[in-house]
């Protein structure tokens, strides 16, 4: 009965008896951001994502964006990401991962062959998390866009992305506004990343490319809320997704 409800009303019950909801059915896009989670809310996110199996009854989207998850619970998010075989786009933004989630969440990009949507902006991964992020890019072959800004990531973790995304051809969008400036040497791989500095979108995108991915992120969110059966999300300047 999960399908019965509206969006407001999913959110209202899964902040109020997430465990519960999490033995429910759900499917197509889930929108559970900025609840502002505690353990029994990662606990049941986790249990969302690792029950549902079938086929028909699969989650697309997963918007649980600002919601405090922290790096414990980025890191079970991530178990469980892993093995996921169902989830196409994950929403991720501002929730404290730090470090710790980024690295777990990476391990989980190289065995991950589903997702093709990942956003991590805002989560203080550093150098560090970027570093192992790319790592997971250099293996990974299924992501097709990946949200890094505002990360506090300096120059060794941005020349590592650039590095990996030189030697990954499935990656079609890098957003790296907020961080350190991208070396010039990336500027072949203009038409990829988003960024303050030297590299930028070619002029023939303009229209179609947001200034941020803050400006993506509330043009889908609000394309999927008025339309739930546009779960298949799609960069910038493709909207019919895969």
């Amino acid at each position: 009965w999960v399908y019965d409800m509206s969006l407001v009303q999913q959110q209202w019950f899964f902040a109020r008896y997430p465990l519960i909801a999490a033995r429910l059915t759900w499917a197509g896009t889930v929108s559970l951001d900025n609840i502002n989670f505690r353990k029994k809310h990662i606990a049941a996110i986790a249990m969302i994502l690792d029950n549902t199996a079938n086929e028909d009854d699969t989650i697309d989207v997963m918007y649980i964006d600002n919601n405090n998850i922290d790096r414990k619970g980025g890191q079970l998010i991530a178990q469980v990401l892993g093995s996921n075989k169902f989830l196409r786009c994950l929403w991720l933004d501002d929730n404290a991962i730090h470090v710790k989630g980024a690295k777990a969440i990476a391990e989980a990009l190289k065995v991950n062959k589903t997702l093709r949507r990942l956003y991590l902006n805002g989560n203080s991964i550093g150098d560090e998390g970027a570093i192992a992020i790319a790592s997971s890019l250099r293996v990974n072959s299924t992501l097709q866009e990946l949200g890094l800004e505002r990360n506090g990531i300096g120059g060794v973790g941005i020349e590592m992305l650039c590095n990996a995304l030189k030697e990954n051809k499935s990656l079609q969008k890098l957003w790296l506004k907020g961080n350190d400036r991208v070396p010039a040497f990336s500027e072949n791989l203009k038409d990829r990343i988003i960024s303050d500095y030297s590299v930028t979108p070619p002029a023939n995108s303009a229209r179609n490319t947001p200034r941020s991915h803050k400006d993506f992120k509330t043009r889908v969110k609000s394309d999927t809320r008025r339309d739930p059966g546009a779960s298949e999300i799609g960069t910038p300047d493709d909207t019919k997704g895969l």
